[in-house]
C-alpha cells in the first residue's frame, strides 16, 4: 500500500514540474524582437525597387541602393491585405515579413524615390506608424494605401499631388493636422473619414473635386474653409462633423452642383456660422446646403 501511495505522489510531482515548465516557458511571440530586413520588389512596369525596415523605421524606395537618381517616377504595385490569387494579387512584402510586426513595429513610414503612384493597401492597418513621409514627384495615392494607420499624427501633402483615393486615410483617428499642397485636384469617397483628431481644413485654390464622404465623422472638426475652385462638392462630404463651429466660403453665387455636402438636417448646421462674401447672403438663404445654416453672415 506504501509503496502504490509513494508511486502516486511521485506522479503528481511529476505532473507538477511538467506543468510549470509550461507555464513559465518564454513566450516567443511576446520576446521576439524586430529584425533588419533589406530585400528588392518590383514596380507596376517590372522595374526593381527596394524596401528596407530597421529600428521601426520602414523605406520603400523607388531605386535600389546602387541604382543612380534618373528623376523618372515609378508606379508602386497595388495590393491586397492578404494574397488572394482571385485578384491575382499579392499583399505587400513589408506587410507580411516574418522579421517583424508589421501592425505594431513601424513606428515611421518613408516613401522616397521619385514615385508617381502608391498602391492601393500599400500601408493599410500600420497601427504604429505615427510619421509619414511622402516621395518628391509623387502624383496620386491610391485606395486605402494608409487606411487604419490609426497613430499617424499629421500629413504634409508632396508639392505636385494631385488625386488621393477613396478610403486612402480612413480612419486614421490621430491625424490633427493636414498641409494641402496647391495642386491637389481631388479627394476620394471617405478618403479622410473618421479621422477624429482634425480640427480644422483650409483647402488651396486647386481643389475641384470632393467624392462622397470625403470628410464624413471627422468629429473633432470645428473650422472649415472651402475655395472658389471646389465646386463639385458630392454627398455628405461633411457629414455628421458634429463640432463644426464656423465654415468660410467664397463664391459670389453658390454653385448649384452643390446640395447635400453637410448631410441631412445635420445638426451642427443650426449652431455653426457660415461666412459668405459681402452682398450675397440672400443668395445663400435661398439654395441648399447653405440654407441649413440659421446663422449666416457677410465678411
Amino acid at each position: 500500500m506504501k509503496t502504490k501511495i509513494f508511486s502516486f505522489l511521485t506522479l503528481l510531482c511529476l505532473i507538477a514540474v511538467a506543468f510549470s515548465s509550461c507555464w513559465n516557458e518564454p513566450n516567443s511571440d511576446e520576446e521576439k524582437t524586430a529584425e533588419p530586413v533589406s530585400e528588392e520588389f518590383e514596380t507596376q512596369s517590372g522595374k526593381t525597387a527596394h524596401w528596407s525596415f530597421e529600428n521601426g523605421k520602414l523605406i520603400v524606395s523607388k531605386y535600389t541602393p546602387e541604382s543612380i537618381l534618373d528623376g523618372t517616377g515609378a508606379e508602386m504595385p497595388n495590393y491586397l491585405l492578404t494574397d488572394n490569387s482571385m485578384f491575382r494579387l499579392p499583399s505587400a512584402p513589408w506587410a507580411t515579413h516574418k522579421n517583424f510586426n508589421f501592425e505594431t513595429d513601424i513606428t515611421e513610414i518613408v516613401v522616397s524615390g521619385f514615385w508617381r503612384y502608391i498602391g492601393m493597401h500599400a500601408f493599410q492597418g500600420c497601427k504604429g506608424a505615427k510619421t509619414l513621409e511622402l516621395s518628391i514627384g509623387l502624383e496620386e495615392i491610391g485606395e486605402r494605401s494608409f487606411s487604419d494607420c490609426s497613430a499617424l499624427e499629421s500629413l504634409t501633402l508632396s508639392k505636385e499631388l494631385k488625386k488621393i483615393r477613396s478610403y486612402a486615410f480612413y480612419n486614421c483617428k490621430s491625424i490633427r493636422s493636414i498641409t494641402f499642397n496647391e495642386n491637389l485636384r481631388f479627394i476620394g469617397e471617405n478618403a479622410f473619414s473618421y479621422c477624429e483628431s482634425l480640427t480644422s481644413l483650409e483647402f488651396l485654390e486647386s481643389l475641384q473635386t470632393l467624392m462622397d464622404a470625403a470628410f464624413a465623422s471627422c468629429n473633432g472638426l470645428t473650422k472649415l474653409d472651402i475655395p472658389v475652385s471646389a465646386t463639385d462638392i458630392r454627398r455628405n462630404a461633411f457629414a455628421s462633423c458634429k463640432k463644426i463651429s464656423e465654415v468660410h466660403v467664397h463664391w459670389q453665387i453658390p454653385p448649384q452642383s452643390i446640395t447635400d455636402a453637410f448631410g441631412t438636417g445635420d445638426a451642427f448646421c443650426d449652431k455653426a456660422t457660415l461666412y459668405v462674401p459681402a452682398g450675397t447672403k440672400s443668395l445663400y438663404q435661398a439654395r441648399k446646403p447653405w440654407s441649413m445654416f440659421k446663422k449666416i453672415v457677410e465678411k
